[in-house]
C-alpha cells in the first residue's frame, strides 16, 4: 500500500460504480456487474508527490519482475503545464461475480464518510492505493487500485440549473428597492492618491507618486567655461564605453 499525500481530486466516481457510455460521451452510473463497471479517480500531484509515487511502483513491479520482463517501467503519469502530474486509479465494482468492496472515505478527522458520499473535483485529499505489477504483450507497468481517500478540504459541487436562459426575462434586479444605481464592474476607479501606510514586510517597495514642482522663472546662465565643457565631453564618453 501506498498514500498519495495533499491531491487535488479530478473527476473522481467513488459513490458508486460507473463506466464508459458511447451514446452519452461520458462517464455515467451503473449496476455493479455491468461490463467495465468500476470506481475511479484522477488526482492532480505536485513533482515531489509523483516523484515519491513511481518510486514505490517500480519497488513492486521489481519485487515481482519475471524473466521476460522489460528491466523496468516507464512513468504513466501525465505531465501539466503547470508543472503538475495526473494520474488515475481504479477498482472494479465485481470480480469473478463477486461484489468488490468500494473505497472507503474518510473526513480529516478520520470520520468514515456515507458510502454515497459525493467527492467533488478540487478537494484537496490523501489516496491510499495498492499496487499490481503486470506484463502482457511485451509490455509492463503497474496497475493502481484506489482503497482509501481523506478528504482534506472539501469544495462544495456548484449548482447547475436545469433551464435555458431567457432572453427578457425576470431577473433580481427587476425586485429594485436599493438607493443607488446599478453600475457596471468597470465603472469605478481607485483614489489616484496613496493613502495607505508603508508595510515593513511588504515584498516591493511601495510605488512613489509623481511630485509635480512649480514652475520655476527661467534664469539665464554664464556658459561653461572650457575646462568644464571638456570635463562633461569625458563623462559622456565613459558611458558610451
Amino acid at each position: 500500500m501506498h498514500i498519495i499525500k495533499n491531491v487535488t481530486a479530478h473527476y473522481p466516481h467513488l459513490d458508486q460504480p460507473y463506466k464508459w457510455s458511447d451514446a452519452q460521451g461520458k462517464t455515467m452510473p451503473c449496476s455493479h456487474k455491468e461490463n467495465g463497471a468500476q470506481y475511479d479517480l484522477q488526482w492532480i500531484m505536485s513533482g515531489g508527490e509523483a516523484k515519491q509515487l513511481m518510486a514505490a511502483m517500480e519497488v513492486a513491479y521489481e519485487d515481482k519482475k519475471q524473466d521476460g520482463w522489460p528491466a523496468s517501467i516507464e512513468i504513466p503519469f501525465k505531465k501539466q503545464e503547470n508543472k503538475t502530474w495526473m494520474h488515475k486509479a481504479m477498482l472494479e465494482a465485481s470480480y469473478n461475480g463477486e461484489l468488490t468492496n468500494p473505497p472507503k472515505q474518510f473526513d480529516s478527522k478520520n470520520n468514515e464518510l456515507p458510502k454515497d458520499f459525493r467527492l467533488t473535483t478540487g478537494s484537496t485529499i490523501n489516496v491510499q492505493v495498492s499496487m499490481h505489477p503486470w506484463f502482457v504483450d511485451g509490455k509492463s507497468g503497474v496497475k493502481l487500485r484506489v482503497r482509501q481517500v481523506q478528504v482534506l478540504q472539501y469544495k462544495p459541487e456548484p449548482v447547475r440549473a436545469a433551464f435555458d436562459v431567457v432572453e427578457d426575462g425576470f431577473t433580481m434586479e427587476d425586485v429594485g428597492g436599493s438607493a443607488f444605481t446599478a453600475v457596471s464592474n468597470d465603472a469605478f476607479e481607485a483614489p489616484a492618491v496613496n493613502t495607505a501606510p508603508s508595510d515593513p514586510f511588504a515584498d516591493e517597495e511601495p510605488e512613489e507618486l509623481e511630485v509635480v514642482e512649480e514652475p520655476k522663472k527661467a534664469v539665464k546662465k554664464s556658459k561653461p567655461a572650457k575646462a568644464e565643457k571638456e570635463a562633461i565631453t569625458s563623462v559622456l564618453d565613459d558611458w558610451d564605453d
